[in-house]
């Protein structure tokens, strides 16, 4: 029998914050997967993390679907979306990314007996993401999602937020955290450690 895989998913990488964090050998996590659709920054994290053998990058959004869309912004303060409304952005510029179909990767690369925990902060991303898992149910597969609720500055989408958190109250899947309860610490590191350490404690 394989051993059970223990493993991180970052979607919205930016500059690897987060991964400085989740990389270090006490989390134990076997794969480290970023998720990070703008360029420069995808390059920038590739290299950073080039010698470590458990993180993989890719220059993807994830999304509700397989496709290529616009992002606008040029993430000159970590705020490109996918969402032309977010209101703290130049969507003037734009550019064309790909997406990838988010319950897809799920259903072909995760396993049920996976322990994944999960970073949402992608511009708003977050409630086509949580959709297609939720619908599809291969939420279940996660222990831990973190959520970063930046629907909350698109344009008429803020009562998005609400409606996400009901759907996954509706078919009882508690493992979620939100940024605000969670993202506790005088560093980025630290309130990613924060979080982790609080649910690592009902694995």
């Amino acid at each position: 029998m394989n051993k059970p895989r223990k493993i991180f998913i970052d979607v919205g990488t930016h500059d690897g914050q987060t991964l400085e964090e989740v990389t270090k050998e006490k989390y134990g996590f076997d794969f480290i997967l970023g998720f990070e659709p703008m360029i420069e920054q995808y390059k920038n994290v590739s290299e950073k993390f080039s010698e470590n053998k458990k993180v993989k990058i890719f220059n993807i959004a994830l999304s509700n679907k397989t496709a290529e869309s616009f992002i606008y912004g040029d993430n000159k303060n970590m705020g490109s979306s996918l969402l032309p409304n977010k209101k703290d952005i130049d969507n003037s510029v734009k550019q064309i990314c790909k997406t990838f179909r988010v319950s897809h990767f799920f259903n072909t690369c995760i396993l049920e007996s996976d322990t994944v925990f999960m970073k949402l902060n992608c511009e708003g991303s977050e409630i086509d993401i949580l959709n297609d898992l939720i619908d599809t149910k291969e939420i279940f597969k996660i222990h831990n999602v973190m959520i970063d609720f930046d629907i909350r500055k698109c344009e008429g989408m803020e009562g998005m937020e609400g409606m996400v958190i009901e759907k996954m109250k509706k078919i009882q899947f508690k493992g979620y955290s939100l940024c605000d309860d969670v993202m506790i610490g005088n560093t980025h590191q630290e309130r990613i450690a924060n979080w982790i350490n609080i649910v690592s404690k009902v694995i």
